[in-house]
């Protein structure tokens, strides 16, 4: 079990750090790339963020498809696909609920 294993949760969870860090009323701001307001800025952060999660699920599905497709041990790479897709689920979850009073 090497870094690779690590890597997809490792980015899952950062974009779930990421997400979870911008609100609803800052991607709703200003769509002025040129202007010094933080529109832009966040909807950036969030493109990251979701870019992260999505990389997370399809690292988990390279690994399980290269790595423990043919193996006996192919539980660790399902494991992987499943905590990946929660890591994201919860993304979502945790952002839509917090920011559903604005």
């Amino acid at each position: 079990m090497g870094f690779e294993d690590w890597a997809p949760g490792l980015l899952g969870t950062c974009g779930l750090i990421m997400i979870n860090a911008v609100q609803r009323s800052q991607l709703t701001g200003d769509a002025s790339a040129w202007s010094d307001g933080e529109g832009w800025r966040a909807r950036l952060w969030f493109f990251l963020g979701m870019l992260l999660l999505m990389s997370s699920i399809g690292g988990a599905a390279i690994l399980f498809s290269l790595k423990y497709d043919a193996s006996s041990s192919a539980a660790l790479g399902v494991m992987s696909l499943v905590q990946t897709f929660l890591l994201t689920l919860s993304a979502a979850l945790l952002w839509g609920v917090r920011n559903s009073d604005e």
